[in-house]
């Protein structure tokens, strides 16, 4: 696998992977395409590479695009499901089904804290479906729970790195 930074033609393929990102738990039908275009959703994309603290990593298998992690800097009030402050980028990620359970979602993590660290940013966060079993792979990951509501949670992850 190659894991690189998503240039500006390739921020089209965010809202592909943000419909995947969506959680939906077995058994129920998948929510129509058309709920990217609220603003709750949107706003995870849309003008994507424009704001400070936007970042997207992809990896690929060949010439196909397997998996993007992206991350993005809300300010309030106009912020997303798993703000935790101004300062700390809330992340987003998804990886095509065929390619799960190979350790790929792990490496984005690892690689997104690793360029956000880079960046002089402390902390990152994201929002997960109580439901989603994505949440063990963040407890790994280092992400602890910041909030809970009746349905998800917001879980927040400090950057360091033993090596720096």
């Amino acid at each position: 696998m190659i894991f690189e930074l998503l240039d500006n033609r390739d921020y089209s393929l965010l809202k592909e992977f943000l419909y995947m990102a969506i959680f939906i738990p077995a058994g129920e039908l998948p929510v129509p395409k058309s709920i990217l275009d609220q603003p709750e959703i949107l706003r995870y994309i849309e003008n994507f590479g424009k704001m400070p603290g936007d970042l997207a990593i992809a990896t690929k298998d060949e010439d196909k695009i397997v998996g993007i992690i992206w991350g993005r800097k809300f300010q309030s009030p106009n912020c997303g499901y798993g703000y935790v402050d101004d300062e700390t980028p809330e992340i987003s990620m998804s990886v095509l089904s065929d390619y799960r359970g190979q350790g790929i979602g792990a490496r984005l993590l690892e690689k997104i804290a690793s360029k956000y660290f880079e960046m002089g940013i402390q902390s990152l966060s994201l929002s997960v479906d109580k439901r989603n079993p994505a949440i063990h792979l963040y407890k790994r990951a280092g992400y602890k729970i910041f909030t809970e509501s009746e349905s998800s949670y917001v879980m927040k992850k400090h950057l360091r790195f033993e090596s720096q």
